[in-house]
């Protein structure tokens, strides 16, 4: 994990044999919404990673 500077989100940094598509399809398939950081660069030689949120709001 790298420690957030703010805000409500983490960034996880994937071992370099994991990718990050794969693992939030099948975090989907558990219920649990993540989102890879290949959604988020155009550089696709970035190691892979996923952004966790984990903020709630009650309505």
């Amino acid at each position: 994990m790298q420690p957030p500077q703010a805000g409500l989100h983490l960034m996880g940094w994937l071992p370099p044999n994991l990718d990050d598509q794969q693992i939030t399809q099948q975090a989907a398939s558990c219920g649990l919404e993540i989102i890879p950081l290949a959604a988020l660069t155009l550089d696709s030689s970035q190691r892979g990673g996923l952004v966790l949120g984990y903020g709630a709001v009650n309505e």
